[in-house]
């Protein structure tokens, strides 16, 4: 067992993450987040328990503020075990009862993907958004990537978002979807003014990262949080270097490429500074 006490979140008969209950009025996170955190850690490749462990000891080392937001690697608990993933994805429940229960015990909103079982079969690499009162929203990876097999493992998601998170509309992305541009516009375009992304992203493509993260900001004037894992998993060496990106494109915050934590505030006026002299939003 992952953590005791049974998960209250639950999925509907259209296949969504619902609450049990209604989100609480004076949650702490329910307003803008005044900053955000990158948990930056080597993914446990197959052990759920030791990724946990070490998230909750990063996160009591950072010790972020009520209504901060968190952000995780992609598949933060055990990675990319595809001979155990219908195993993992059975945990995954699980997992966001141990998210929620951070969350509340911090005030805190966190984010990062995890397998989930698809309704009619097969899976979906899904970025959850969770809060104290559960999951709130969720995000279900676009583009997968065939060199690490990702499309004869994983099912494509849908709807791209945004996020329906407490502050408002929040754009997502997992890794690949980082290189197709369309899919952080068309969410803006709806009304996101921060994009998340949850990443595997490996050392030899460092500077694509980098640059891909900074572009997604100054394209569509808005803030980027990413969390990537660092570390060898398997035969890969991942990059580190997770990112928080302002509006204008100023790097707020970078790691290295080793386990860290990163933060940055989130100043909504940077944002609407961003967009006085020009807008390249419609």
């Amino acid at each position: 067992m992952l953590m005791s006490g049974p998960a209250r979140n639950k999925k509907g008969l259209d296949g969504q993450w619902t609450m049990d209950n209604e989100p609480i009025a004076n949650d702490p996170v329910a307003a803008w987040p005044p900053q955000v955190v990158c948990l930056q850690f080597q993914v446990c490749l197959g052990r759920p328990e030791a990724s946990l462990a070490r998230l909750r000891e990063l996160l009591a080392a950072a010790a972020p503020a009520p209504g901060t937001l968190v952000l995780l690697p992609e598949l933060w608990a055990a990675g990319f075990s595809y001979p155990e993933l219908a195993a993992r994805a059975g945990q995954t429940p699980e997992l966001l009862a141990a998210l929620r229960e951070l969350a509340g015990a911090g005030g805190l909103t966190l984010a990062g993907s995890l397998p989930e079982a698809a309704a009619g079969g097969g899976f979906y690499n899904t970025l959850f958004l969770v809060a104290a009162t559960g999951v709130v929203a969720s995000y279900r990876k676009q583009r997968l990537f065939a060199p690490m097999a990702e499309d004869r493992h994983f099912r494509p998601g849908g709807d791209p978002g945004p996020l329906a998170a407490p502050w408002g509309p929040t754009a997502a992305l997992v890794c690949f979807d980082l290189r197709f541009p369309e899919l952080a516009t068309a969410q803006v375009d709806r009304g996101a003014e921060l994009l998340l992304v949850s990443a595997q992203w490996p050392a030899v493509r460092r500077e694509h990262w980098r640059i891909l993260l900074q572009a997604r900001a100054i394209e569509n004037q808005i803030f980027v949080a990413a969390c990537n894992t660092c570390g060898r998993i398997g035969e890969t060496e991942f990059a580190g270097n997770s990112m928080i990106i302002a509006p204008d494109g100023t790097v707020l915050a970078e790691a290295g490429p080793g386990e860290t934590a990163i933060t940055a505030p989130l100043h909504r006026h940077r944002l609407q500074e961003a967009r006085r002299l020009f807008t390249t939003r419609r």
